[in-house]
């Protein structure tokens, strides 16, 4: 069967050159990726058409929407179900699967972003203990801890439709990944899949309640503050009490993420790299139906020596509807050691047409942007800080080398 992915294909197309027939967009664009799932049913064209389009969303705005992407809409409608169900259950029920500082799973109500609470509830779950590995083997140490799961007695389906929604959500990341990478024109990314063979992914569902703060109360002289025009840093200056966000600002540690939004908006993307340079603005990412949305995260970010920039994002709170979502977070492997691919423009070196100033540019491509970091290491301390306020959060920036 045809192969989408292999080098020799996008090889014959200028990369650079075949962007310019997509336009910038205003916001995160909604991609049929039905001819990336059945390349064989469809053009050549519609099939390399697809993967560019991944290609912009990832570069312009670490964000895009996905339709045909394979879930059945029924198995969402079950997942915010049993979601529905489990954050309605009483207390007794959700402190029996309450998570703790050394086990990342389970239910928690306390979680914290750049050192502020969020205003939600969630519920985490990961990868599986392996079968066919000792129990001493190293994938089976699990650093995020055991998943906890509630009685059968409170909620009957709910382990089994959250633990389908979590394989399926594995196979979809791992086409895109593949996806995602081939477009780095990068002969060493072929390896890049070998570490997703233990790969330690979660599940987190979300509840974003009603955040009762009378108008009055969020009065201000600041036109900055305003609820549709909020900037973070301005308004804890200048409003003694702020409606709080879901989610502060913050980019995703890991690889990529799958997220289903359900039917209430509020997620949010930075259009510029960070909102502290303040060389942007933040916009609104709508769930589109039936769709999920997409996002890169920081291991990618290294991985692409920053041709693909981990998209700050965040979430409004809301004074009038509850918001739902279950957003997947695809990972490596503890031990997988996440080094800049620094040959992602070899293509390009290699064409007589490139001019000297372009090679400059490539050349400066090729260096690594950041030391190698210990994926297993990285996320042990992000949850370190997702836990309590323990001060700065870890980022990549703290292994940045130029």
């Amino acid at each position: 069967s045809r192969s989408i992915f292999s080098l020799t294909i996008l090889s014959q197309i200028s990369l650079y050159s075949y962007q310019l027939c997509f336009a910038l967009t205003f916001e995160p664009p909604i991609i049929d990726i039905a001819p990336l799932r059945f390349p064989e049913s469809y053009s050549p064209q519609r099939v390399i058409e697809a993967t560019l389009q991944i290609h912009q969303a990832c570069q312009q705005w670490g964000f895009f929407n996905v339709i045909n992407h394979g879930i059945q809409e029924s198995i969402q409608e079950r997942v915010f179900h049993e979601t529905k169900q489990l954050f309605n259950s009483s207390t007794a029920v959700k402190n029996s699967i309450r998570r703790q500082p050394n086990n990342s799973r389970g239910y928690d109500d306390n979680e914290f972003t750049k050192q502020l609470k969020d205003a939600k509830e969630l519920f985490d779950m990961g990868q599986k203990v392996y079968s066919n590995l000792s129990v001493k083997a190293t994938q089976n140490q699990l650093l995020d801890g055991e998943n906890y799961w509630p009685s059968t007695e409170a909620l009957p389906n709910f382990r089994s439709t959250v633990e389908e929604f979590y394989d399926e959500c594995t196979k979809l990341s791992a086409l895109l990944l593949k996806v995602i990478l081939s477009n780095l024109n990068c002969s060493a990314v072929e390896n890049i899949p070998q570490q997703f063979i233990q790969h330690t992914s979660f599940l987190r569902l979300n509840y974003y309640p009603i955040i009762e703060i009378p108008e009055t109360e969020l009065s201000t002289n600041n036109e900055n503050c305003s609820l549709d025009a909020f900037n973070e840093s301005t308004c804890q200056q200048h409003q003694p009490q702020r409606l709080p966000f879901g989610v502060s600002r913050h980019t995703d540690s890991g690889v990529l993420t799958v997220l289903m939004q359900g039917e209430q908006d509020g997620l949010e993307v930075y259009s510029g790299s960070k909102e502290d340079r303040n060389d942007g603005h933040w916009v609104p990412v709508p769930p589109v139906p039936g769709g999920l949305t997409i996002n890169t995260g920081d291991m990618l970010q290294v991985w692409s020596n920053d041709l693909y920039q981990a998209a700050e994002h965040r979430v409004r709170a809301s004074r009038d509807r509850v918001r739902y979502s279950a957003p997947f977070f695809y990972n490596p492997s503890y031990d997988t050691l996440v080094t800049p691919l620094t040959c992602y423009d070899e293509l390009s070196i290699q064409d007589d047409n490139v001019s000297n100033e372009e090679s400059d540019k490539t050349a400066i491509k090729k260096t690594p942007h950041y030391r190698s970091i210990r994926w297993g290491d990285f996320r042990a301390s992000r949850f370190a800080g997702d836990y309590a306020d323990v001060g700065k959060d870890i980022q990549i920036e703290d292994f940045r080398i130029i």
